[in-house]
C-alpha cells in the first residue's frame, strides 16, 4: 500500500475533520483568516486518509507539538 503524502495544512485539515465538528470549531476560532481559508482548501482537496495513515498524521502532530511546547517553556 502507498503511504498518503500530504502537506501540512492537508496534515492539520484531517486531524481537525477527525476531531469532529464541535472540538474543531473550538479550536478554529483561534486561527488567523488566511489560515482559515488555507484549512479550507485543504480539506476541499483532501481524499479518503486510511486509518493507520491517519494515525501517523496525528503521532507526527504529537511529536512535534511536544517539541514547541518544550521550546516555549525554556523561554521562561
Amino acid at each position: 500500500m502507498t503511504a498518503v503524502t500530504l502537506t501540512r495544512p492537508q496534515k492539520a485539515a484531517a486531524i481537525l475533520v477527525a476531531m469532529g465538528k464541535p472540538a474543531a470549531a473550538r479550536l478554529l476560532k483561534f486561527f488567523k483568516q488566511d489560515e482559515l481559508r488555507t484549512l479550507i482548501e485543504s480539506a476541499r482537496l483532501l481524499k479518503t486518509i486510511p486509518q493507520s495513515e491517519l494515525e501517523k498524521i496525528v503521532a507526527e502532530f504529537e511529536e512535534e507539538f511536544t517539541v514547541g511546547a518544550g521550546q516555549i517553556d525554556s523561554a521562561d
